[in-house]
Parts: structure tokens; C-alpha cells; sequence
């Protein structure tokens, strides 16, 4: 598997499998933060999803008792107005 170094005797490639080890170990830690990565903003993209419907459908509820309200007050006012007009007695 290693081939004997002619100057000092010593192997050749070891220094290459330690690198080429590194390598792959930096590859694999780059690939594991990048699917955290993904796997967070999934979850954030699910979560601003979920609320915006939700808050949407609460907004709706808000603005259909507003707007019922709105009628109540021109009614009252309405009522309001004609007593006011009336001749008094």
C-alpha cells in the first residue's frame, strides 16, 4: 500500500490519506450544517405559513365583528337622530 521513500525510507502517501481524510471529514461537516440549515428554514417557511393563515383567518373574524358593529352604530345613530328631530310636547 506504500510504496518505501528512496531518500530517507520512510512512506509515501500517508501524509495524502491524512489529508484526503480531512477532506471528506470537512466535506461530510459542510453537508451536516447545510441539511441543519435547510431542515431551520423549513421550519421557519412552515411556521410564517401556519401563522400568516391563522392570522389571517383571525383578522377576517375581526373585520366581519367590525364591520356588524358599524351597522349597530348607524342604527343607534340613525335612532338617535330621528328622536332628536321630534317635536317635543
Amino acid at each position: 500500500m506504500f510504496s518505501k521513500n528512496k531518500a530517507g525510507g520512510g512512506k509515501v502517501g500517508a501524509n495524502s490519506e491524512g489529508s484526503a481524510t480531512r477532506t471528506v471529514q470537512k466535506d461530510w461537516e459542510q453537508r451536516d450544517f447545510t441539511q441543519t440549515l435547510q431542515l431551520g428554514l423549513s421550519q421557519l417557511t412552515l411556521f410564517l405559513n401556519q401563522f400568516d393563515a391563522t392570522t389571517r383567518g383571525r383578522l377576517s373574524e375581526l373585520n366581519s365583528k367590525l364591520a356588524k358593529l358599524e351597522r349597530r352604530l348607524e342604527l343607534v345613530e340613525a335612532t338617535l337622530f330621528t328622536v332628536d328631530q321630534e317635536p317635543a310636547q
